[in-house]
């Protein structure tokens, strides 16, 4: 199964490049170890010439440790006026299982040989892309439920106790009749 998290437009705008929407795919759940993909997908427009190469760059960090697990770009072209530009991360799934992988995506526009700073057009991030590894865990109740299913439970055996007492004093007192 797939999660398609769509998110609107980045928080930087430039005068070169907007980034409009952002999408992105995942599995929802994985075993641990698990080769997975991660797609983005980018809606955006830049200014167009002859001799701007525009490039989107997506880097898969993990949330926890903030490192990127994996890096990679896919020119978008000379012709970059209105753009939707598909770009994917490979990236393996830790080996503990029965937890969540916290991931983020974070895509650049750049322009074609260079990395940042003016090279930079436009950027947008996913706050948190959450992977299940191994299987669901076992869903919590509240304090409240468990306390009022113990005393429900309390509150049955008792009257079934008092029940059973009473039946065995009414055959126990009860006379013979042979």
């Amino acid at each position: 199964m797939l999660t398609i998290l769509i998110l609107g437009t980045s928080s930087v705008s430039s005068a070169l490049c907007q980034v409009r929407d952002v999408s992105y795919t995942f599995p929802r759940q994985v075993l641990p170890n698990q080769q997975i993909q991660v797609g983005s997908t980018v809606a955006g427009s830049c200014v167009t010439g002859s001799t701007r190469f525009y490039l989107l760059r997506a880097d898969l960090s993990d949330k926890r440790s903030g490192l990127i697990i994996s890096s990679n770009s896919i020119p978008i072209g000379y012709d970059a006026r209105n753009f939707t530009v598909t770009v994917t991360n490979g990236a393996t799934a830790p080996q503990g299982s029965n937890a969540t992988w916290l991931l983020e995506v974070h895509v650049y526009v750049i322009l074609a040989g260079g990395g940042g700073g003016s090279y930079l057009l436009d950027f947008s991030s996913v706050g948190e892309i959450q992977i299940q590894v191994g299987s669901s865990a076992i869903p919590e109740f509240p304090r409240q439920a468990v306390t009022a299913l113990l005393l429900m439970g309390s509150l049955g055996l008792t009257i079934i106790l008092t029940r059973s007492r009473r039946r065995l004093k009414q055959h126990r007192s009860a006379p013979d009749i042979a």
